[in-house]
């Protein structure tokens, strides 16, 4: 097969929303998968292998998403809390660096911060018992001093619930679409005083990654102050909003036109940002005759750190994937198609998480560079540096 991983990729694809359509049992769908990988080996040089091959990668992709949506353990939040509301105190560490926001209401603007985090524990009022979710967490009047960060282990007083159902059928669905995250509760605190700081044990990596985008924040205002005098808070937010996605910044005013023209994706970290940090790197690493699998080595460590600086969103992930895939297969001497190389990537991508086919992300930046791939003369900027 010239491209052997498409058809695999399309398979797999399928399998995933054959699962969100079918409600098989995950025990059927290792069974089915174990099946299809079996006939897939014993018919490898068959002419009936290719067949094979993609009925493992359907199987594969049905598995995917039953392990992504199996909650077997008793103390799950599901189990625990399920539908109702509850006013709980919980313990938990912060998986994401905290966002804070404005919004308007009609006494005046109200500053908020959200964040997701993972429950350790919870208190319904009868003690301490083990608890485990991924929750959504939204803080009014949030400290002004004592900032939160990724890797913090606090406790908190909230009110704990699912999202509400969209109230109109055909209008967006904020539950499902925190579901396919694997966040099934929202957590509601009403004051700064409900958070108590545990301690840190953030991971090392994302140490570095958000240090990293602390310093960009920092510096992205740096020397501005007398050039621009009063309009210095604007085009700080701008820059952060270009440089690493940091959308707080970004004032109402200076939002709102480019929601009005359909172009906010701008600040969105996305396949643009990462392609033109990986055309940089290694077109300075080539320009001073490193080899090609040195520059990967350094290349690929220095684009994940970036990815990570950015906060790590699904769309800066699915780019360093495509790109790291490009990269890897330039180093080692092997011939690189791009749409083998984008079907490698998504399957990387949907095996980390399988529910992110339903986004719509996911779905328009695979279809753009598809599109690009097969339209487009030449294989784009990042590719031209890799076989200059």
């Amino acid at each position: 097969m010239k491209r052997p991983l498409v058809g695999v990729a399309i398979a797999f694809c399928a399998g995933i929303a054959l699962g969100e359509w079918t409600g098989v049992s995950w025990m059927a769908r290792w069974l089915v998968f174990m099946t299809a990988w079996g006939l897939a080996a014993a018919l490898a040089r068959h002419r009936l292998g290719d067949v094979a091959t993609y009925a493992a990668g359907l199987t594969g992709g049905l598995l995917a998403h039953g392990l992504a949506n199996r909650h077997p353990q008793p103390h799950h939040l599901l189990r625990l809390i399920g539908d109702r509301a509850q006013n709980v105190t919980a313990r938990a560490m912060i998986t994401q660096e905290p966002v804070r926001t404005f919004w308007r209401r009609p006494r005046g603007e109200v500053e908020r911060e959200f964040f997701f985090a993972r429950v350790e524990a919870v208190d319904r009022g009868e003690g301490w018992e083990r608890a485990a979710g991924d929750v959504v967490v939204w803080l009014d009047q949030p400290p002004r001093d004592d900032q939160l960060r990724y890797g913090d282990r606090i406790e908190f007083d909230a009110l704990l619930r699912r999202p509400m159902p969209p109230t109109n059928p055909g209008v967006f669905d904020y539950r499902l679409h925190l579901e396919r995250h694997g966040l099934f509760h929202e957590a509601r605190i009403h004051d700064a005083a409900d958070v108590r700081l545990l301690g840190h044990e953030g991971g090392r990596v994302m140490e570095w990654g958000m240090w990293l985008q602390r310093r960009f924040l920092e510096s992205a205002g740096r020397g501005l102050e007398r050039a621009l005098a009063g309009d210095e808070p604007v085009m700080v937010g701008l820059l952060r909003a270009m440089l690493v996605g940091f959308r707080p910044g970004l004032t109402n005013e200076l939002a709102e036109p480019f929601m009005r023209t359909g172009t906010l994706h701008v600040f969105a970290v996305s396949g643009l940002h990462v392609a033109v940090i990986a055309g940089i790197l290694v077109g300075v690493l080539r320009f001073l005759r490193v080899p090609r699998r040195a520059t990967a080595l350094v290349a690929l460590p220095l684009l994940l750190l970036y990815t990570i600086a950015t906060g790590a969103p699904a769309s800066a992930v699915r780019s360093f994937l495509m790109a790291s895939v490009v990269i890897l297969g330039w180093s080692l001497l092997r011939p690189t198609d791009l749409l083998n190389s984008i079907a490698a990537a998504a399957i990387a991508v949907l095996v980390w998480r399988p529910m992110q086919l339903f986004d719509a992300g996911f779905q328009l930046s695979f279809m753009v560079v598809i599109c690009l791939a097969l339209f487009v003369p030449g294989p784009g900027f990042l590719m031209r540096i890799l076989y200059r």
